[in-house]
């Protein structure tokens, strides 16, 4: 169920225009994605799953877990779905979905050799109270110095659209993070 805020046409009419406002990197953060009384919910569910560590030293360091189907069902409603289709402007099909967690020492990398293909990134974001001296941000760069960076916001929606040559990396989590948590679902369509 995503906020009925977000359900307007004519609001989504405007965030469609927002997200293409910038022609290098179109994209859109949309904060309380999720009603007030849902988000916490969503959040304890995803931060309860089962997370294995997945550790390159050369790409990345976090953990992860499979987005099990009820819980993908209550991320990715129809409403989320029809959400993101007006946003993107084409169907969104949801591929991959998954669930990230990073702390104290995690990172990704960006490598010549991981250059992802163009696309849609989805990112659901439940990091709860990290402070921005932390870490953790999120960052797109496009290869030419360019770069956009995303600070952890909680039941935010974040939607990229990765052109050529675009790649992304989470900022290592340093000292600051105080045992604080970064938690989002992350899928491509």
């Amino acid at each position: 169920m995503v906020s009925p805020s977000y359900l307007s046409r004519q609001l989504q009419q405007q965030m469609r225009a927002a997200f293409l406002q910038n022609k290098e990197l179109p994209s859109i953060q949309l904060q309380q994605i999720f009603p007030a009384t849902l988000a916490p919910k969503l959040a304890a569910q995803l931060a309860s799953l089962s997370f294995a560590q997945n550790k390159d030293p050369l790409h990345h360091s976090y953990r992860e877990a499979a987005l099990p189907p009820t819980l993908q069902q209550q991320l990715f409603s129809s409403e989320m779905i029809s959400l993101l289709n007006a946003i993107v402007g084409t169907q969104a099909v949801i591929k991959d979905p998954k669930v990230l967690l990073f702390s104290w020492k995690d990172y990704t990398l960006l490598h010549d050799e991981h250059i992802p293909k163009p696309g849609i990134d989805v990112i659901l974001d439940f990091t709860i109270d990290l402070p921005q001296h932390a870490g953790g941000s999120l960052v797109y760069v496009d290869g030419t110095g360019e770069y956009t960076k995303l600070s952890p916001s909680f039941n935010t929606l974040i939607v990229v659209q990765r052109k050529k040559g675009v790649q992304s990396f989470l900022q290592y989590l340093n000292h600051y993070s105080k045992g604080k948590k970064r938690l989002f679902g992350i899928c491509t369509t």
